[in-house]
């Protein structure tokens, strides 16, 4: 019996899915152009914040990436890098002192309290190319060096959206890459919660042909993680100006000739006024609180305690060849502590100032200028508290900054 043969309707099969492919390719589209145009939208409000939040310390700015970048493109702004000894900001802070750009610049702050080198390194690594030939200054606390960075300094500090930048993005040699992944998994939390950086930072520390293959298949995904982690940055310092009710500063520049003797007079005066009240030249306030109250337990509780131990020196290192991988001009300003308290609690003056030379050596081993102020330890009205420059101390640290901008460093911080 004859049967009226039937075409196959395979070919017509596949007309569902290719209609759902081009639904998917428009939404992907439309996706790729509403974040093109929110990342632009952003990208034009961020750019008259910088100088309002260009020292303010707060976590959108320091742990992020959008004013940063645009802080380093600027010509007339001088970043300084470091941890709460740019949050101090008093009257002869180089954030006040060089406000209003009198001798041609003012500074732009990434530092908070607890920050490392190792915080310090993601943000040198994140922004890479904006920092070529750039000059940038960068503290160093003798209070980092104890002989392991603690849990709460690492965690309070770490920034998810630099920790991609580095592993996804970063221009540094293959070798630096992995000695750096090595350091950030031995950290371990918060960084090797995100499960993608974690097997980014295993590949890129294991540095062997299973490594770059691992690499490679997670590369992809990193970088679309990457846009997503940068849109979020943009969003939630938008967020932050928002809540903050922040409004941009018009930039008042008032040309001027810096009296640096006066001011070093005006704050030696300041200093002997407001420290009245101890033997250590602490400021009143600061000894009112935190130091009379715990007088007896100070004494002598630091006699085991020794700087020249700590994994803090191999960070240091990551700092250093970074910055010359990708051409920065820095200088390292070494900070002192207040000897006379330090005495007091036992630590060994040899072994402060053996940490001192260690630091500087290592900083001119690598080329780069450091000023080191670790004979200023009893100058009185260097110190306004155990760890954070005061009063002459700070006025002395930005005369450095502006001879550092107009290329007038002395000889001994070369």
């Amino acid at each position: 019996m004859y049967q009226r043969k039937v075409a196959p309707t395979w070919p017509v099969q596949p007309a569902l899915p290719l209609k759902s492919l081009r639904a998917a390719l428009s939404a992907l589209l439309l996706f790729g152009f509403l974040f093109g145009l929110v990342h632009v939208g952003l990208d034009r409000l961020e750019a008259g914040y910088v100088d309002r939040l260009a020292t303010s310390g707060d976590d959108e700015v320091v742990k992020g990436l959008a004013l940063n970048s645009r802080a380093f493109q600027r010509p007339d702004l001088l970043v300084l890098m470091g941890s709460s000894e740019l949050t101090f900001q008093d009257d002869y802070h180089a954030a006040r002192l060089f406000a209003a750009e009198p001798s041609g610049f003012s500074v732009y702050t990434i530092g908070s309290g607890y920050r490392q080198s190792i915080h310090n390194f993601l943000t040198i690594s994140a922004m890479d190319d904006e920092l070529k030939g750039k000059e940038v200054a960068l503290f160093i606390s003798p209070s980092w060096f104890s002989k392991r960075i603690a849990d709460k300094a690492y965690q309070k500090n770490f920034s998810l959206v630099q920790a991609y930048e580095f592993a996804f993005l970063a221009k540094l040699s293959p070798g630096l890459k992995q000695r750096a992944a090595r350091r950030l998994l031995d950290l371990g939390s918060p960084g090797t919660d995100d499960a993608l950086l974690k097997v980014a930072l295993q590949a890129l520390a294991a540095g062997d042909t299973r490594g770059r293959i691992r690499y490679a298949a997670a590369w992809p995904l990193g970088r679309i993680a990457l846009q997503y982690l940068r849109l979020k940055d943009q969003v939630d310092l938008f967020r932050h100006i928002r809540d903050r009710k922040l409004k941009p500063v018009p930039r008042a520049v008032k040309p001027a000739v810096l009296d640096w003797a006066g001011l070093l007079e005006r704050a030696g005066r300041d200093a002997q006024t407001q420290t009245v009240s101890n033997g250590f030249g602490i400021h009143d306030d600061y000894y009112a609180k935190y130091v009379a109250p715990n007088l007896q337990d100070l004494k002598d509780s630091a006699r085991q305690e020794t700087w020249l131990n700590s994994s803090e020196y191999a960070d240091l290192a990551l700092v250093l060849d970074a910055l010359a991988e990708l051409h920065v001009k820095p200088l390292f300003v070494s900070l002192p502590v207040l000897g006379s308290y330090y005495d007091y609690k036992g630590h060994a003056v040899t072994d402060r100032q053996a940490y001192y030379q260690r630091v500087a050596a290592q900083i001119r081993a690598s080329g780069f200028p450091v000023a080191d102020f670790g004979n200023r330890e009893y100058e009185p009205g260097f110190m306004r508290d155990p760890w954070h420059p005061g009063w002459k101390g700070a006025v002395q640290i930005a005369q450095t900054l502006d001879q550092f901008r107009h290329d007038r460093l002395p000889a001994a911080n070369r």
